[in-house]
Formats: C-alpha cells, sequence, structure tokens
C-alpha cells in the first residue's frame, strides 16, 4: 500500500482563512496526487477516515476521528514530583512561636477565623487537582475534634478535622485538591478550638 506524507489545513468554511494545519498518511492507491483524488481525500479527511493527524504544535487527532476548527492540545511535558515542605515558623502568620524554627517547633494557637497563616508554594509543575496536602499539627484538647480553615489562592475555605491530640503532634492528610502551575498561596486559619501547626507539605506525583 504506497503511502505519502500529507499536509493537511483545516480552514473555516466562511472565509476559507486556515485556523491550524498538520500532517497525515494519504494512501495514494485509494486517494491518487490527481484533482478528483484530492477531493475524495479531503472529503475522507473531514469525516474522520484517516489514520490520525499530528498537528504543527505538536497535539494530535487519532484515527476515525473528524478533525474541528479548534486545535488539538499539545502534548503535556514531563515534569518531576513535587514535594515541598514549609515550616510554619517561616510563614508570614500573626501568631507567636517560640524556640528555633524547624520540625516540632509550632505557632500556636490558631483559635477562630482571626487567627491565621500564609504559606507560599512556588514553582509547581501543573494546574490539576492531584496535588496532596500534609499538615503536621496539635490540639490541645484530649477529647475533642479540632476544625481549621484551608484556603488556596483565596478561594473558598474548605475544612479540615484534626484530632484530639492533648498536646501531642499528628499529621493530616487532605488529597485532591486543585492548585495551578507556578506559584501559590495556602492560607491556614483557625476556625474551632484550639490548634498549633507546625508546618504544610505539598506533594504530586511525577507525570508519567
Amino acid at each position: 500500500m504506497p503511502t505519502a506524507d500529507q499536509n493537511i489545513y483545516v480552514r473555516r468554511s466562511s472565509d476559507h482563512v486556515t485556523v491550524w494545519s498538520g500532517k497525515t498518511l494519504r494512501n495514494t492507491d485509494n486517494y491518487p496526487l490527481t484533482t478528483q483524488g484530492q477531493a475524495l481525500f479531503e472529503a475522507a479527511v473531514l469525516a474522520g477516515n484517516h489514520s490520525g493527524i499530528t498537528a504543527s504544535n505538536g497535539g494530535t487527532v487519532a484515527a476515525g476521528v473528524a478533525p474541528t476548527l479548534t486545535i488539538p492540545n499539545p502534548p503535556v511535558q514531563g515534569y518531576a514530583a513535587y514535594d515541598v515542605k514549609i515550616q510554619a515558623e517561616t510563614a508570614a502568620s500573626n501568631v507567636n512561636f517560640s524556640g528555633t524554627p524547624g520540625d516540632v517547633t509550632t505557632r500556636e494557637f490558631f483559635q477562630n477565623s482571626s487567627h491565621y497563616a500564609d504559606f507560599a508554594f512556588t514553582g509547581m509543575p501543573v494546574s490539576d487537582g492531584n496535588y496532596t496536602i500534609i499538615l503536621r499539627a496539635k490540639t490541645t484538647s484530649g477529647t475533642d475534634t479540632t476544625i481549621v480553615d484551608l484556603i488556596i489562592n483565596n478561594g473558598t475555605p474548605f475544612q479540615v478535622s484534626i484530632p484530639p491530640t492533648g498536646g501531642g503532634l499528628t499529621t493530616v492528610t487532605v488529597s485532591g485538591k486543585a492548585f495551578q502551575a507556578g506559584d501559590n498561596t495556602l492560607r491556614f486559619r483557625g476556625n474551632t478550638n484550639n490548634a498549633g501547626l507546625d508546618y504544610i507539605r505539598i506533594t504530586h506525583p511525577a507525570s508519567a
């Protein structure tokens, strides 16, 4: 079966302006390099009868799928796993701490919505909802759950429950949170009962 690379130009029917371009393979037995063969080939591609189209930006239209005026998305570039931990003592906060910044030292106590700490996470690899937030925190109560608020990029607060620790530290994991690629802010804010905060860590798996 003789084949040849064939340029594809997707044009608007209203003014015939090329919206995007790409390449596919052409069976020159079925679609000979003649005026009639060209017309048949174009009709086939518009109906999705092609072996796959690679757009100029690297995006693809799968075989059997009719191209549209929207250029396919380019392939996602690979990225490494993201894993950044920020100590509460280095965040911008109106809650005090004592001692040397580092693990175990905590800002305390976040008692209500007037108490907060703002964290700046930079260089996040991708915009999606596959980020995991890990809090290391403690409560003063040994019996009651403590509620805190987290706020991503000044968005809608969502609540996180910290089990009673009676002064000891515990780790709370919140999965499936959305951040944008690049730089983001995360606010930790008091809500109900007393919380002390050691650090916040955010992770994201590497691309496949």
